[in-house]
C-alpha cells in the first residue's frame, strides 16, 4: 500500500514539474489582451500533448467588467475568447476534446446545451457540467478547455 501511495505522489509531481517546465509564455501587451480570472493563471498551459485552457467568464474584452445580459451573451462571450485563444496559437476547435462548465444555476442547463451544441455543431468533445453556488464577478456561468495536439 506505501508502495502505491509514493508512486502517486512522484506522478503528482512529476506532473507538477512538467507542468512548469511547459508553461506556456504566450502572446501578451495587446490592448485587447483577455484576461484570465483575477490574474491568478496562465492561458494556456502545456503538458506533454495536452493544452489546458483556464476557465473564462463573460467579461467585457479588455476589461474586467462583466457582460451585460446573463447566460447566453456570457456564454457567447467565452467562446469568442477561446476561438481567439485558438486563431492566436495556431489551434483548431476540432482538437477540443474535453469541457468543463461550471453553471451557477442548473435549471438553466438546456440554455446551456443549446449555445452549446451552436458552438460546437456536430463536434462533441467530453462534457462535465457542474452546478456551483457562486462564481468571480457574479458570473453566470465559467468554462475551460483542454486540447489535444
Amino acid at each position: 500500500m506505501n508502495d502505491i501511495l509514493i508512486c502517486i505522489i512522484l506522478i503528482m509531481i512529476l506532473a507538477i514539474i512538467l507542468t512548469f517546465k511547459y508553461k506556456y509564455k504566450g502572446k501578451r501587451g495587446n490592448k485587447n489582451k483577455l484576461i484570465n480570472i483575477g490574474d491568478l493563471s496562465s492561458d494556456i498551459i502545456i503538458s506533454g500533448n495536452l493544452i489546458f485552457f483556464s476557465g473564462r467568464i463573460g467579461r467585457q474584452k479588455g476589461k474586467k467588467k462583466m457582460i451585460k445580459g446573463g447566460l447566453i451573451p456570457e456564454l457567447n462571450r467565452i467562446f469568442s475568447d477561446f476561438d481567439e485563444l485558438f486563431s492566436e496559437n495556431g489551434f483548431e476547435k476540432k482538437n477540443i476534446v474535453k469541457v468543463t462548465v461550471l453553471l451557477k444555476d442548473m435549471k438553466k442547463y438546456d440554455i446551456m446545451s443549446n449555445v452549446y451544441k451552436s458552438y460546437f455543431n456536430n463536434y462533441k468533445p467530453a462534457l462535465t457540467c457542474y452546478a456551483v453556488s457562486d462564481l468571480p464577478n457574479n458570473a453566470e456561468v465559467m468554462v475551460d478547455m483542454i486540447v489535444s495536439v
